[in-house]
């Protein structure tokens, strides 16, 4: 029998050894998951994490049958925990970022029985990832649910299925029975609620089963049953039917070629931490869904159960990874390390979305200790692909799969190696880490940065989808992430996301979306805002669009037809369209010039706005020395054409539009550039409804400054006054992050309705809730 242990736990920020008598006084009621110290959105000071906390939760049990086994699940605590039952000490657990399954059968009592975790956030623990310090921060306390299992005498503890894309079923069930009593086993197939297949064997076959795919990820539920005269226990299995193959000429999913495009992912937000609700986990999978990936490599530990849930559901496919980062310690810690490997595998075996294991520490190298690791993986899975990530060339290689860190992109090379240049193994060979590091952006950063971070995304997909001997390649990284002072920007923030810390596209983002997505995507990377620009030019810029071709358009005039450059990007499904001309002959002017000479001048001023007048030729000069003369224009002249056809100052309805086409020349979708005065915020409620179930329900609220784009540097306040079974993540007034914000809102334990008014810039707005 399972219990959800999530709601009325007690909470105070130290520890006493009277603490685990009972519960003292001073506490304050929490939900799991939890995040044991509040926290500002950036320069937090990381002393404060290291520090202990207690948990204190009551549980009873109205009968305790000796033949009963009692097992804690904790999801995830972090960084280490000491747990006490009943005033008795069960034990320390040093596992960061892993699933600890206690065994707490001989404390258990009829009636009252008190639970006391007392929770250490200090790294400073011999076990995976640390030892030195790793670039992500992992906050602290009881981050993931907690669960308890009563298991009787005959009862089913798991059930392993091994499902190809034939139809071939093979079921493993893990049976208590410490009474040796004889039973029978039956497993019955269901593809919703209708039964399609039945079984007393633990190998059977499946007649005709819809495959999982990422674009039909069908799922099925193996029912397990067994039976004791009268006493019958049943076990719940979801899995999916489906092939993943790795070849050194690509990855098959289901026999089909399929180029594996995927990003690393941490699962920390802010205000929140790494206590995260299943939600916020479901959500990041249709984030990344919606960029167009196929896979995700979760960087550097396994995610919770709610993400791999929704990568099940949702159809990602997923790398998991062992905690690690560039650290290998003592024999205990890799000891630790072996038992980690153990508990991602039986943890996550049955998930149609996981194709490979990660089992080495990332960037790390030991020969001996990794030809260990993939003897126990290989022991545990036989089937699944192992791999493991390094940033140094010609490595051993005992796994299925060479992963490699390729940061070899500067912006002005090839956006990767070929793979001859970093192994000679003939096994399949992925680049699991680029980019990143090599050029942190900001949301806010000038637009120059961001079409420089936008081409090094560009270039790195180029040379993946240019070269058949890299079957899979993974960015660093989806989103900008929470790390220690000696990485990020300073303020413990990672700045290397295609998407910001809030989940919010960055230019870079469109990279994906409009490469691997079939709806309709135009991405312009001007913004309109010359003055944001050295000596307020124009200059030439990308367009990102999945469009076969589009038109710009000066107000209501065709400025000039663009086509996708492949002559730059040539193996890019969608190459970027690059703007060089912004003023067509038609351009604005109180003078009267002949059709001929305003082909001449038009030319002559889109050279100078890309590239200022003081850098035209002598030809060019002597062209506009010959107008100047034939029309007799004066310096004010000059003037008045450079301000109505580059600067626009004084122009409130000058602008841009670009329109996309498909192949047969039909509108697809159309886009309007304009540098306006007036700012507008957009606020939205994600959803209305919050579900209490296991846990407690999260949604959020998005609010973006738009004129007619993102304002990328509006930090406006953001007041957030909730009302009814509502609580809010952070403090009530935030600021907006680069022109957005998104306000996460988690429900208390008790149904109702309840209100969320957001304030910004002199606009209100109200939303109603309801908490079931």
């Amino acid at each position: 029998m399972k219990h959800a242990l999530n709601y009325n736990w007690s909470f105070i920020p130290k520890f006493n050894d009277e603490y685990i008598k009972s519960i003292p006084q001073g506490v304050i009621s929490v939900d799991l998951p939890h995040n044991m110290v509040d926290f500002p959105f950036n320069y937090f000071d990381e002393k404060d994490f290291d520090s202990v906390g207690t948990y204190f939760r009551e549980i009873v049990f109205s009968k305790v049958l000796e033949s009963d086994k009692f097992v804690l699940r904790f999801g995830g605590v972090n960084n280490s925990f000491t747990l006490y039952v009943n005033s008795q000490l069960v034990g320390t657990f040093t596992r960061p970022y892993m699933e600890e399954n206690i065994d707490i059968t001989k404390y258990v009592v009829e009636g009252n029985n008190l639970i006391v975790v007392c929770v250490n956030g200090s790294e400073k623990v011999n076990a995976p990832p640390f030892g030195n310090t790793v670039d992500y921060f992992p906050f602290s306390g009881i981050y993931r649910e907690v669960t308890l299992f009563v298991y009787n005498a005959l009862d089913i503890i798991d059930v392993k299925v091994t499902a190809n894309h034939l139809g071939q079923i093979e079921v493993n069930p893990d049976i208590r029975n410490i009474n040796k009593v004889d039973y029978s086993v039956n497993y019955e197939v269901y593809e919703g609620t209708k039964l399609i297949a039945s079984s007393i064997e633990h190998n059977f076959t499946v007649e005709n089963p819809k495959l999982w795919s990422v674009n039909n990820p069908n799922l099925y539920n193996l029912v397990t049953t067994i039976t004791a005269n009268k006493d019958v226990k049943q076990y719940v299995s979801v899995f999916g039917f489906r092939s993943a193959v790795f070849l050194s000429d690509g990855f098959f999913l289901n026999g089909e070629y399929t180029p594996l495009v995927g990003l690393n992912r941490h699962e920390t937000y802010p205000y929140v931490g790494a206590a995260a609700t299943s939600f916020l986990q479901f959500y990041d999978v249709v984030k990344l869904k919606n960029l167009g990936v196929n896979y995700v490599r979760c960087s550097h530990y396994p995610p919770s159960r709610a993400f791999l849930d929704a990568c099940d559901f949702l159809g990602l496919m997923v790398i998991n990874e062992v905690p690690g980062w560039q650290y290998i310690g003592d024999e205990a810690w890799r000891k630790i390390h072996l038992q980690n490997i153990e508990t991602m595998i039986n943890r996550d075996f049955n998930r149609p979305s996981i194709i490979a294991w990660s089992i080495r520490i990332n960037e790390s190298a030991d020969h001996p200790f990794y030809e260990e690791c993939h003897k126990l993986a290989k022991a545990l899975d036989p089937v699944r692909a192992t791999t493991g990530t390094r940033n140094f060339t010609n490595s051993e290689l005992f796994e299925d799969i060479y992963s490699y860190n390729d940061f070899s992109h500067d912006g002005t090379n090839k956006g990767l190696l070929a793979k001859r240049k970093v192994t000679k193994s003939k096994k399949p060979y992925i680049v699991s880490e680029n980019n990143g590091h090599m050029y942190p952006t900001k949301p806010f950063d000038n637009p120059l940065i961001l079409e420089s971070h936008t081409k090094r995304h560009l270039a790195v997909l180029d040379s993946f989808f240019g070269d058949k001997n890299i079957v899979g390649v993974s960015p660093w990284c989806m989103h900008d992430y929470y790390t220690h002072h000696e990485f990020g920007s300073g303020d413990k923030i990672c700045y290397h996301g295609v998407l910001d810390i809030y989940r919010e596209p960055k230019p870079a983002a469109y990279v994906y979306t409009s490469n691997l997505t079939s709806d309709p995507v135009l991405f312009p990377l001007f913004r309109g805002d010359n003055g944001d620009l050295p000596e307020s030019k124009l200059y030439k810029t990308m367009v990102l669009s999945n469009a076969s071709y589009i038109d710009l358009y000066k107000d209501d005039e065709v400025v000039k037809r663009y086509y996708p450059r492949r002559d730059l990007y040539k193996h890019l499904p969608h190459p970027p369209f690059i703007i060089d001309t912004f003023i067509s002959d038609n351009f604005k002017s109180t003078i009267k010039f002949s059709k001929r000479d305003r082909k001449k001048i038009a030319k002559l001023l889109n050279y100078a706005a890309l590239n200022n007048f003081s850098r035209l030729s002598l030809w060019q000069k002597l062209q506009l020395g010959w107008l100047i003369v034939k029309y007799r224009l004066k310096w004010d002249n000059l003037v008045e054409l450079w301000f109505l056809n580059v600067v626009g100052w004084g122009d409130k309805s000058s602008g841009y539009t670009l329109v996309g086409y498909n192949d047969e020349d039909i509108e697809i979708i159309r886009k309007r550039i304009e540098n306006t005065t007036t700012t507008t915020y957009e606020i939205e409620l994600l959803k209305n409804e919050l579900v209490n179930t296991d846990t407690f329900d999260t949604t959020i609220v998005t609010i973006r400054s738009l004129s007619p784009y993102r304002n990328h540097y509006d930090f406006s306040p953001v007041s957030v006054v909730v009302t009814g079974p509502l609580k809010v993540y952070g403090p009530e007034i935030q600021n907006l992050h680069a022109g957005v914000l998104n306000v996460y809102v988690r429900s208390i334990n008790t149904t109702g309705r309840g209100t969320i008014t957001i304030g910004v810039g002199g606009t209100i707005k109200t939303f109603n809730v309801e908490i079931k």
